[in-house]
């Protein structure tokens, strides 16, 4: 097989016995409210090193952990992890920080994954408050009665639902009427593509504008540069005019800080308050 080739089926078994070993690792990146700079959560993201191929993107895994059975195990085992080091984390930043878990519509629509999270709550200790479950847009959803009453029994319990990539994709205005979610996360693209195309920064306006009408929140991705994150914040008060002060919009991307592992941010946790709220500061 070409070194550049490698086929799903190869990659499949290499992650299932990656998952086995325990040699997969998840990080996380903060998310940081605008404007302020306080450090209101972190998003859980997964990471691969292949003893050979070396780091692989979890853009070509996790569509192949998706397409099989695989997607259960690996994800519960990442909402395990996370909520472990939610402990910890929210130790070093504030009990008020919560801890962003991607999941994909098939797990939504697993028998039991209500029971699958509260269980795992139960078992780590974290509060549920602690833990915000994102709807990634790999797939479509398929909304039916059972997805609708598991998706209203985990906002019940208290924890918080975010639509994630929004404006691409399969996530769409009909997720904001049918999903019970608290959260909208304007899709990257967008964010960084707004400080030199008007058409982006314009719908980067109308989605905050319209997340802010449904009362979401709103978290902006992939924030690169000053430029992108002033743009960003230029939009909350065409969104709300006046009421700029009450709202509730963070961002997270690079500007900021890479994911990192648990250990890496809970020893340098105060120095990490005062460079993003150094950052934060939009001359």
């Amino acid at each position: 097989m070409p070194s550049g080739e490698w086929i799903d089926a190869e990659l499949l078994r290499e992650l299932t016995t990656a998952l086995a070993a325990d040699r997969l690792v998840v990080c996380y990146q903060p998310q940081v409210e605008m404007p302020g700079g306080r450090i209101i959560g972190f998003e859980a993201l997964l990471r691969w090193t292949h003893p050979q191929r070396g780091s692989v993107s979890p853009g070509r895994f996790i569509p192949v952990a998706e397409s099989s059975e695989l997607i259960h195990d690996l994800g519960a085992w990442v909402l395990a992890r996370a909520c472990t080091d939610a402990l910890r984390l929210r130790a070093a930043f504030g009990s008020d920080i919560r801890i962003a878990v991607n999941m994909s519509p098939r797990q939504l629509q697993q028998d039991g994954f209500f029971e699958v999270v509260t269980r795992t709550l139960a078992r780590t200790g974290l509060d549920p408050h602690g833990l915000q479950l994102e709807i990634t847009e790999g797939a479509p959803l398929v909304l039916n009665a059972a997805v609708r009453a598991g998706l209203q029994a985990i906002r019940t319990a208290g924890i918080s639902l975010a639509l994630d990539d929004f404006g691409v994709g399969h996530a769409n205005l009909s997720y904001l009427v049918d999903l019970p979610a608290d959260t909208l996360k304007i899709d990257g693209r967008f964010v960084q593509a707004a400080d030199r195309d008007p058409v982006a920064a314009a719908v980067l306006r109308a989605t905050m504008s319209l997340a802010h009408g449904l009362n979401l929140r709103v978290i902006g991705e992939c924030v690169e540069t000053p430029a992108q994150l002033r743009q960003l914040v230029d939009s909350i008060p065409s969104a709300v005019g006046a009421g700029a002060d009450a709202v509730t919009c963070a961002v997270q991307g690079f500007y900021f800080s890479p994911a990192r592992d648990c250990d890496e941010l809970c020893e340098n946790a105060e120095a990490l308050r005062q460079a993003f709220r150094q950052r934060a500061i939009l001359e």
